[in-house]
């Protein structure tokens, strides 16, 4: 039985939600050079915690650096075109407590 479903193309500030228990996979990218990222944000209750880190991710996403979740790779700090803050939506914006 086929199981697969496509989601429509997402753009910055998009959301795409899943159970964790399913299993999902990224379809591949033409002349994709260097690494392709899948990103797990999940949805958390404010507490002094999850301030701090939330703070962290967005210092880390202003300089271009990986998160501290993440390996440090820090790879996205000289891309020219790096999506930037100015590039995020309201509910960005708001996510990453810009606004």
């Amino acid at each position: 039985m086929e199981a697969l479903s496509g989601i429509p193309d997402v753009r910055a500030g998009d959301s795409v939600w899943w159970h964790c228990d399913m299993i999902h996979s990224v379809a591949p990218v033409a002349d994709q050079r260097g690494w392709g990222n899948v990103m797990y944000i999940p949805a958390a209750p404010w507490c002094p915690r999850n301030e701090r880190y939330a703070a962290s991710v967005r210092e880390a996403f202003l300089s271009g650096e990986s998160p501290s979740d993440f390996p440090a790779e820090h790879y996205e700090r000289d891309w020219p075109n790096r999506f930037r803050a100015a590039d995020l939506n309201a509910i960005g914006r708001r996510g990453l407590g810009l606004d």
